[in-house]
C-alpha cells in the first residue's frame, strides 16, 4: 500500500516510511518485491535497495527475479539482468540495483531513486555515512518512495539507526515510523504445553495486546525463546 499510494505532506511530496519489526517477518522480501510492479512498467523507474551485507543483498535479488519470473509478460518492459552488479536493467531505462555496504563509500552515489529500500538498517558499521550523500538525493524529489526498515538492534551499533527511528516517530520532515510488532508474523509461533500457566507478565500482556492479535501461540514463541536465548533475558 504504502509503494503504490504513499502518504503525502501539506506540499503533495510523499512521505518516507521508517519500519521497525521482528525478525521472520518477511518486511525485506516484501520491500523489495513491491517496488517491482512500478519497475517492470514505468519508464525510467530507478529500484535501489541497500542491505548490511552481501548475502543478503544477493537472496534479495533473488526474491525481485522470483517475482520477475512470475510476473504476467504482457505489459512488462523487456529486461537485461547482471548478476555481477546485482542489477535487474529493463529496456525502458528502468532498473533495480541492490548493493551491500561492503561494497564501498560510494553506495548510491549519482542515483536518482524513484524507490529506496534500506534493510536492516541497525547492523550498518555506518548507516548516517551511508545517508549523507543519499538525503541530497531524495528530497527533491516530490514523488520518491522511501523504506527503512529493521528488526531492534543492539548499542552502540544500532545508535544512528535508533536516532533515526526517534526522528521518524516525531514526524520530522517527510519522516513517520510504522511498528509491527512480533506476533503480526505467523512465522514467529509455538505450540503452547497444556501443562504451562500463564505468568504475570504474559497475563500482562494479553490484556494488553489481545485484542490487538496476541495469542498464547505467541507467548509460547517468545517464553521458549527466552528460555533458549541469553542476549533475550538480558533485553526482553
Amino acid at each position: 500500500d504504502y509503494v503504490d499510494n504513499p502518504p503525502r505532506d501539506s506540499l503533495g511530496r510523499s512521505l518516507w516510511m521508517t519500519v521497525l519489526s521482528s525478525r521472520q517477518s518477511t518486511k525485506s522480501s516484501i520491500a523489495s518485491a513491491a517496488g517491482y510492479p512500478r519497475l517492470a512498467t514505468i519508464e525510467g523507474w530507478e529500484h535501489y535497495t541497500i542491505v548490511d551485507k552481501k548475502k543478503r543483498a544477493e537472496n534479495l535479488l533473488r526474491t525481485l527475479l522470483t517475482v520477475h519470473d512470475h510476473w504476467p509478460t504482457m505489459g512488462r518492459h523487456k529486461t537485461t539482468v547482471d548478476f555481477q552488479s546485482r542489477q535487474l536493467a529493463f529496456k525502458s531505462r528502468a532498473k533495480a540495483q541492490i548493493f551491500a555496504e561492503d561494497d564501498g563509500k560510494n553506495i548510491g552515489i549519482g542515483a536518482r531513486p524513484s524507490y529506496l529500500h534500506m534493510s536492516e538498517c541497525g547492523f550498518y558499521k555506518d548507516f548516517s555515512g551511508i545517508m549523507s550523500p543519499l538525503y541530497p538525493a531524495l528530497r527533491p524529489r516530490k514523488n520518491v518512495r522511501v523504506i527503512w526498515e529493521c528488526t531492534p538492534s543492539p548499542l552502540p551499533m544500532g545508535a544512528d539507526w535508533q536516532d533515526h527511528y526517534l526522528m521518524a516517530t516525531q514526524r520530522i520532515g517527510r519522516h513517520f515510523a510504522a511498528f509491527y510488532p512480533f506476533y503480526w508474523s505467523q512465522g514467529n509461533v509455538d505450540l503452547w504445553d497444556k501443562s504451562w500457566k500463564l505468568d504475570n507478565e504474559e497475563i500482562r500482556l494479553l490484556d494488553k495486546f489481545g485484542k490487538y492479535g496476541l495469542e498464547e501461540k505467541h507467548l509460547a514463541f517468545r517464553r521458549i525463546s527466552l528460555q533458549e536465548d541469553r542476549e533475550l533475558r538480558k533485553r526482553p
